[in-house]
């Protein structure tokens, strides 16, 4: 968590990108928390890390001026400009 914390400081892309993922993943964990609290459902791991990139991606083309875009054109848009790939 410190070095996770020293990286968001820094004041670039990469910064940005650590800060983003950072609040998608503690966002995540609530929702899913949130869910099998009060409608008793689950989300399997997977969908949550997919949940995860897609909201950090999103984050990063809003920071590049990218407003309007729907779920399957940020991935295409995010592998096109920037480095980013999927295991």
């Amino acid at each position: 968590m410190s070095w996770l914390c020293a990286h968001i400081i820094q004041d670039n892309f990469a910064g940005y990108v650590h800060g983003a993922a950072l609040a998608a993943s503690t966002y995540s964990v609530w929702k899913v928390r949130n869910m099998r609290i009060f409608q008793q459902q689950a989300w399997i791991p997977n969908q949550a890390v997919k949940q995860i990139i897609f909201d950090v991606r999103a984050a990063v083309a809003r920071k590049r001026g990218v407003r309007n875009f729907r779920k399957q054109n940020v991935t295409e848009y995010s592998l096109a400009v920037w480095p980013i790939y999927l295991n």
